[in-house]
């Protein structure tokens, strides 16, 4: 277990000590960057730039964050995902590092909606299809209705493999329909295919949501064939099964004297990681922690699946790992939560 020491001893810092010319606002984080000449004072600047300082700062932050987080390594882990979208073998590892069991809390509920006449003309001109959502390749071919193969043979264009292989597996539906991955799977990755395509008409099958800037072009034609529900009640239910998960787990150990205990979470039992799918479940999720706030530590870290979730984070000053990888994201995203 690792924590911030009181004291720096001068015998473990290579290098000098700061000198007595170093900027004052620097002298403080010499324990953290012994090393860096502008924080000893051995860089012969005559000054240190505000921005400067505020990036040494950012990264400190970031070092003392991971820091306390691994002091609390026996904290609990969410995942605001369905359980059966991860593998049984890193469920079981999930389950070896949570303090609880690990929660498994998808912050939604999606339905499907008719896309309306407008949008079934439009789903049957198109000759090029955009999937981004596993519910939406889902609904879509659940309604074989929506796709004329016999006329014609759509380019199904869906954002990682896996979902590919789920629609090569759907039988006759779509035998006759080409399908394309993109190299990354997230939005630049599609809008990165689509450049390099020629289309006559693309629709975007989607759902209520969308992200803020999305990185699709502007000629790709939004289809809604979903909602992304989410009320007061589904809240509360949110909380609801995240607070008992941690308060009445397995593995908890309450004084039966003691009735407060048994409604508020052991500190080791606390969540301090947390898997994040998107902006809306981030959003949600904040909304959470702010009811239940006895459940989460002061500072959990954030393992997203992209660029957008992770800019959503950052913006609110919380600490977002990204997976690192254009494929697998989510897998890799729970293998880094893992490893850290």
């Amino acid at each position: 277990m690792r924590s911030l020491p009181r004291r720096v001893s001068r015998s473990t810092l290579p290098g000098p000590a700061p000198t007595n010319d170093t900027n004052p606002s620097l002298i403080a984080l010499y324990p953290f960057f012994p090393s860096c000449p502008v924080v000893s004072g051995r860089a012969h600047a005559p000054s240190v730039s505000p921005i400067a300082v505020c990036d040494i700062y950012r990264r400190i932050r970031k070092r003392i964050i991971i820091i306390v987080h691994d002091s609390s390594a026996s904290g609990s882990i969410l995942l605001t995902i369905e359980q059966r979208r991860v593998d049984r073998e890193q469920q079981r590892r999930l389950a070896a590092a949570s303090a609880a069991a690990p929660v498994y809390c998808p912050l939604k509920e999606l339905r499907a909606v008719d896309p309306g006449d407008a949008g079934l003309r439009a789903i049957r001109d198109a000759d090029v299809i955009v999937i981004t959502s596993g519910f939406a390749l889902s609904t879509y071919l659940a309604h074989p209705e929506w796709l004329d193969a016999v006329l014609r043979s759509p380019t199904l264009l869906l954002l990682s493999a896996r979902m590919a292989a789920v629609a090569q597996s759907a039988g006759t539906a779509t035998t006759k329909v080409t399908i394309l991955t993109p190299p990354e799977e997230n939005q630049r990755g599609v809008a990165a295919l689509l450049a390099g395509m020629r289309y006559r008409h693309a629709v975007h099958l989607c759902g209520s949501l969308s992200v803020a800037h999305s990185a699709l072009p502007d000629d790709v034609e939004r289809v809604q064939i979903y909602e992304n529900y989410w009320d007061d009640e589904c809240e509360s239910r949110a909380c609801e099964a995240i607070d008992t998960a941690l308060t009445h787990g397995p593995n908890r150990t309450e004084d039966a004297d003691d009735p407060g205990n048994a409604r508020q979470p052991d500190h080791n039992r606390r969540i301090n990681r947390i898997l994040v799918t998107s902006p809306s479940a981030y959003r949600r999720l904040r909304s959470i922690m702010q009811r239940i706030p006895q459940c989460f530590t002061v500072n959990p870290v954030y393992y997203t699946l992209g660029p957008s979730t992770t800019a959503a984070i950052e913006a609110d000053g919380g600490l977002a790992v990204s997976p690192g990888s254009r494929d697998n994201v989510l897998q890799t995203a729970i293998e880094r939560l893992l490893v850290d």
